[in-house]
């Protein structure tokens, strides 16, 4: 080696995180380097994300952190400089920030409505949260959905091939209570199971694909206790509002009787979010009124 200044050049090395090192974002990054001067000292080491400085430190240890990194894939790097200013780069070190499911976390859980939906998802760099319950015994990461029950009944989950799902109650994911399931095709998945759900309870669903695929398939619908109607509500002046539930999107005819025997068409109407609601007037002249809703 030849020095013209008569200055021998430091040493830089970085030895955390390991090369190709995945972490999953927001992602928490700690970085250490070691830094040597055969002639002198080291005055400072800086460290680099790609070519963006991240820190700079000024004695040992030789440490950063990269906070919040985002998806990607970088290189990162660490420069010791000496006291008499030359500076020397470290080998750059590959690593990989991956993006997590956006329901990956139970706080961040996909919102379902209706009495009928259907979602799918991923558990590609899906993570295991501290006191994540295991779906079906399996400590397989799972992602998270969320759904209000709009009335009593039967909640038929039906999974995707490979795909496992368990239903809860609570509301922090370390005490939360399964749900038993009322019926449950002993053949597993990709058979549906049953629960019994309660009206205005908000239900906590669990899902994973045992390692598989790495793509969930969900298919919720929600059979009522009493039927189809829900029971009806009382609106000013003397108006009744009834609430009829329907797969999102389906046409139905709104008929009505007084002898269950001749029905007269009042309205077609289109399911919205699970749901047709229709406000009517009420009579005095009949002592009942019976409504029924079907497809044309």
């Amino acid at each position: 080696m030849t020095v013209e200044d008569g200055n021998l050049p430091p040493l830089a090395n970085l030895l955390a995180p390991g090369s190709r090192a995945e972490f999953t974002a927001p992602a928490t990054v700690g970085l250490t380097a070691e830094a040597s001067d055969p002639d002198g000292e080291i005055a400072q080491v800086a460290f680099y994300v790609d070519d963006g400085l991240l820190a700079t430190v000024t004695s040992p240890p030789w440490t950063a952190v990269w906070s919040n990194a985002p998806p990607g894939a970088v290189l990162l790097r660490a420069a010791a400089t000496d006291r008499q200013g030359k500076s020397t780069f470290s080998m750059p070190t590959p690593v990989q920030v991956l993006q997590r499911p956006a329901n990956d976390l139970f706080v961040n859980r996909s919102k379902l409505s209706g009495i009928s939906a259907t979602d799918s998802g991923t558990t590609l760099n899906a993570t295991v949260e501290p006191g994540e319950p295991p779906v079906a015994g399996s400590s397989v990461a799972s992602i998270w959905w969320e759904w209000t029950a709009p009335t009593d009944g039967r909640l038929r989950i039906q999974p995707g091939p490979y795909d496992r799902f368990a239903l809860y109650v609570g509301d922090e994911v370390n005490a939360l209570q399964a749900v038993p399931p009322r019926d449950q095709n002993p053949l597993g998945p990709p058979e549906p199971t049953d629960y019994l759900v309660q009206a205005g309870r908000t239900y906590r669903l669990a899902g994973d694909d045992n390692g598989e695929t790495r793509v969930l398939r969900l298919t919720l619908h929600l059979t009522p206790a009493n039927g189809r109607f829900l029971l009806p509500a009382l609106l000013p002046q003397d108006a009744l509002r009834l609430t009829l539930l329907a797969y999102t999107g389906s046409r139905l005819v709104i008929e009505s009787s007084t002898d269950l025997v001749h029905w007269s068409p009042l309205s077609t109407n289109v399911a919205v979010e699970g749901a047709v609601v229709l406000d009517l007037a009420r009579t005095s002249n009949v002592p009942y009124r019976f409504y029924r809703g079907s497809r044309p």
